[in-house]
């Protein structure tokens, strides 16, 4: 098998794996050259090539997603914080890394997030550790053997935790804002997560019940 068509497979397992049942996944390569709504495609009318790809290869999942619970939505448009407005009663999310995208959607209830992230990125985690990093994750960055390998996780998972809750809480958290306690390969930031190495990328899943953002945990409050 292709090896970047195996990743796709395994981003798709582990998914199905962590999510409920009445949860669809989309997964695909980014590619401008999905069909999409002309509606859609002119949010991105001037963005780089790059971009392009990677919003219509995530919409692309995100319809496949919709079609799979029976809540299918001609065009799905990016609300006032930029994320995507889900059919009513509908909860998701879109992830991309350049190379693969994948989105999740179900029927509302729980809010989730996810995210995916290449390892290449690790290059330049020390660099944002002072971004990253609250003053109750500090202890765990400087025991943690492979330093660039924690910021990676704590990123994912971070970004993971920001897409569940910027709906609730109205605005994106600052990632320093969020306390993440991990272990092998669960989070917990007053919501519940999970995350996992997959090749040479990071993803993660944050699980936020009906209470909404008071439920999350913020600098540890």
């Amino acid at each position: 098998m292709d090896c970047s068509v195996d990743v796709l497979t395994l981003i798709e397992d582990q998914l199905r794996a962590w999510l409920p049942k009445g949860f669809a996944i989309g997964v695909a390569f980014a590619d401008e050259d999905w069909p999409m709504a002309c509606g859609e495609l002119a949010v991105v009318a001037h963005a780089s090539p790059r971009r392009r790809a990677e919003f219509v290869g995530g919409r692309w999942c995100a319809h496949a997603a919709l079609r799979t619970i029976g809540r299918p939505i001609r065009l799905l448009l990016p609300g006032p914080l930029g994320a995507p407005v889900w059919p009513h009663n509908t909860i998701g999310s879109i992830t991309h890394d350049g190379v693969y995208c994948c989105a999740i959607a179900g029927g509302r209830g729980d809010v989730a997030g996810i995210d995916l992230s290449l390892a290449e990125h690790r290059a330049a985690m020390q660099e944002l550790a002072h971004m990253l990093l609250s003053p109750e994750e500090q202890p765990g960055f400087e025991q943690a053997m492979n330093k660039d390998a924690y910021l990676h996780a704590l990123f994912c998972s971070k970004e993971a935790v920001v897409k569940a809750t910027s709906q609730s809480a109205g605005r994106f958290l600052d990632l320093r804002e969020i306390t993440v306690i991990a272990s092998a390969e669960e989070f917990t930031a007053r919501v519940h997560g999970r995350f996992a190495m997959l090749r040479n990328h990071a993803l993660a899943l944050a699980w936020m019940g009906c209470g909404g953002y008071k439920n999350f945990c913020v600098n540890g409050h």
